[in-house]
Formats: structure tokens, sequence, C-alpha cells
């Protein structure tokens, strides 16, 4: 099925109203729900795009974390599972080199498990 986007949207709209119709108004926010549950399986099944950043560089690209907080996870990396995201063992001609998506799952999984 290859509809433009336009006609997809419209497509949408027109269910949205027919559910309200025929369900009631609680029907938009449903379909609305639903809507993002399917945007979020799309985008998990999509391989991360990745980047290889110096250390040094890294607020050229992000503001979070900062370089010092970068540099005291890799000075603790064999402790806090950091050394998964450097890529290269770590150094390359005296730099530390980072892999983008990794850190930024390995920030996610710290915070899920600081939770628990």
């Amino acid at each position: 099925m290859n509809l433009k986007r336009e006609e997809i949207e419209e497509l949408i709209d027109e269910k949205i109203k027919q559910g309200i119709e025929k369900y009631g108004k609680p029907f938009k926010l449903y379909a609305i729900e639903l809507i993002e549950l399917v945007k979020s399986l799309n985008t998990n099944t999509s391989p991360l795009q990745s980047r290889i950043i110096p250390l040094s560089d890294w607020n050229k690209y992000h503001q979070y974390p900062t370089i010092p907080a970068l540099r005291q996870y890799y000075f603790r990396r064999e402790e806090n599972g950091f050394s998964e995201v450097v890529e290269y063992g770590g150094n390359n001609g005296g730099r530390i080199l980072i892999d983008e998506a990794k850190l930024f799952i390995w920030l996610k999984t710290r915070k899920s498990k600081s939770a628990k």
C-alpha cells in the first residue's frame, strides 16, 4: 500500500471521526495511544545510527553528559561498565573514542538500574 503522507493522515482522521461517532469522544484518546504504540514499535526495529566521537569533542554534538562527567565515567570504566561504550580499546593515538548510540543505551540502563 503506497500512499502519500497526506493521504494517510486523511485516512487516520476519517477513521478517528468514525470511531468517535460510534464509541464517543474517549475513542480519540484511545486511537492516539494506539498510534503512539505503533510508532514505538517501528522505531525500535530500525537500527540505531551511531557516530564515533572523540571524548574531547563531545560537546560539539551533545550538551549532556558533560566532558568532565564522561572523563569520570571513563576513569571508572571497569567498575561502572563504561568500557562497553569506548571504542577501539579506549585509546586511539591518545584519544578516547565514544560510540554515541552505545553511550545513550548505557545511560538509560544506568538510570533504570538506579531506579530499582
